[in-house]
C-alpha cells in the first residue's frame, strides 16, 4: 500500500507542478495587444545607406574619385595612364569615357548617360 500512496503522491506533485508552469491567463485565449510605449525608439545597428553626395558637382567627383582618379591621378595628373587635367573639351571627354580606347576600358556599360556627362563636364571644368 506504501508503494501505490507514493506513486499517488508523485502523480500528483507532478500534475500540480505543470498545472502551475502554464503561465497563460485565463480567459478565452485571444492575445491582447501591448500598450503602446511613451519611450522614445533608440537607434538600431542596422547599416544605413550612405548619404548622397549634395550636388551633381560633388557626385560628379565622386565619379572621379571612384572611377579615374586610380589611373589618371586624383587631380588628373597622370599616373598609370596619361594626365587628363588641362583636357576642356566636354564632348571628346564624353566620348572617350564613354567608348574607351587607348588602353582605357569604356565606361557606357557601368555609369548611366547622366553620369557620364557630369563626369566629362567635371574633367573639363575642375581639372585644369
Amino acid at each position: 500500500m506504501n508503494r501505490q500512496l507514493l506513486a499517488f503522491v508523485l502523480a500528483l506533485i507532478v500534475a500540480v507542478s505543470l498545472a502551475a508552469c502554464g503561465d497563460e491567463p485565463a480567459g478565452d485565449g485571444a492575445a491582447t495587444p501591448a500598450a503602446p510605449s511613451s519611450e522614445a525608439a533608440t537607434p538600431t545597428d542596422a547599416p544605413t545607406a550612405p548619404a548622397s553626395p549634395a550636388g551633381p558637382a560633388e557626385e560628379a567627383a565622386a565619379l572621379y574619385s571612384a572611377n579615374c582618379a586610380g589611373c589618371h591621378g586624383p587631380s588628373g595628373g597622370g599616373g598609370s595612364a596619361p594626365a587628363i587635367a588641362g583636357e576642356d573639351d566636354p564632348d571628346s571627354i564624353r566620348e572617350q569615357i564613354r567608348e574607351g580606347g587607348d588602353g582605357m576600358p569604356g565606361f557606357s556599360g557601368s555609369l548611366s548617360a547622366a553620369q557620364i556627362d557630369a563626369l566629362s563636364q567635371f574633367v573639363a571644368d575642375k581639372l585644369r
